[in-house]
């Protein structure tokens, strides 16, 4: 359309794009400082003209948002990489710290191993019967007397003949003076006297304190009953049938070669813990690496779609300029318009 009324409507284009270039710059400013904004731009095209004639201004502006899918994709993968290697640094630093001498898992191991070995060595057999020196228990007592089944404890019962700890793991021989009365002896020659008790309603107690170390503070105590006569003997051996040689064996599974490919268990254990840890700072460090891919990444996105102020001051100006040439033209057409109105009239 060419005339001033086709003037007018070029104008009119030109102030609907400026518009929206206003519009997208007023956008971009405010949002300025969010993160993961895309700075917007308008994509302004000639309107198609026919032939030989002058063109009628500009297609209706496109509002598009600078991006770059690859770098955006980079930004995704890294963030993603760096979340997984953070989650694994964490949980494998967790399970190593648990299985480290002073972590949770290992203590209670350790702990295990300590007190199975603590408990279980040089357990007594108790037999009816005096000590031979061939090692064997010859029973010629006159009366009948029963060990009961032993037991750990923090205290004695009452009453209970109490042996030191300093006798702990040594063969001891309990030797009735009355049908109620007995001593607690060494088996050297002459004996020696290490506790004494006494039998209630054909009850009693005997009461081997441990020493120093795991058990330290327990007692290993056996219940002894019947109708002994003076001179009645049992006698505590340590190892032997029932004495808890298994559970002695268990303990020794800690530290024993051959109790794992890497040797003891106690070796494989360090052996995990150590993988878990090396794991676990190669994760670190790919969580670190990863962050770093992250602000690169996240700079190089912000370089392309992010907002510059002086850019968008710049574009503010010249739409504002280009805006006010396209009023002036719709101005200076309607002067005209109305002058040859005034001219027919």
């Amino acid at each position: 359309m060419s005339g001033l009324i086709g003037a007018m409507n070029t104008a009119l284009s030109g102030i609907e794009a400026f518009e929206a270039g206003i519009n997208t710059v007023s956008e971009n400013l405010t949002n300025a400082a969010t993160p993961g904004y895309a700075v917007e731009t308008v994509n302004l095209s000639t309107a198609v003209a026919n032939a030989n004639q002058p063109g009628t201004g500009v297609e209706t502006p496109q509002i598009a948002r600078a991006a770059d899918g690859f770098v955006a994709g980079v930004l995704r993968t890294a963030n993603s990489a760096g979340a997984a290697a953070t989650v694994m640094s964490t949980s494998l630093s967790n399970i190593s710290n648990a299985l480290q001498d002073d972590g949770d898992v290992q203590s209670a191991m350790n702990q295990f191993f300590t007190d199975v070995a603590a408990l279980a060595a040089d357990p007594y057999v108790a037999s009816p019967g005096t000590l031979q020196a061939n090692g064997s228990v010859v029973d010629n007592n006159a009366g009948q007397l029963t060990a009961g089944n032993d037991t750990v404890t923090s205290t004695p019962a009452a009453g209970a003949a109490v042996v030191p700890a300093n006798y702990y793991g040594q063969t001891l021989q309990i030797t009735f003076t009355s049908s109620s009365a007995y001593n607690v002896e060494t088996t050297a020659n002459p004996p020696t006297v290490v506790a004494s008790g006494s039998l209630s309603g054909g009850n009693g107690t005997i009461a081997v304190a441990y020493p120093a170390g795991a058990a330290s503070g327990n007692y290993w105590q056996l219940p002894i009953s019947g109708t002994p006569a003076a001179g009645d003997t049992l006698t505590l051996q340590p190892g032997g049938p029932s004495s808890g040689s298994n559970a002695t064996r268990m303990a020794a599974i800690w530290t024993s070669p051959g109790t794992s490919s890497q040797g003891t268990l106690q070796t494989a254990a360090v052996g995990l813990n150590t993988s878990l840890g090396a794991n676990a700072q190669e994760a670190a460090t790919l969580a670190t690496s990863s962050a770093s891919q992250v602000t690169a990444a996240t700079t190089s996105l912000q370089t392309i779609s992010g907002v510059s102020p002086d850019q968008q001051a710049v574009l503010l100006a010249n739409y504002q300029q280009s805006y006010q040439a396209a009023a002036q033209v719709i101005a200076a057409a309607n002067t005209m318009f109305n002058s040859l109105l005034s001219a027919v009239q």
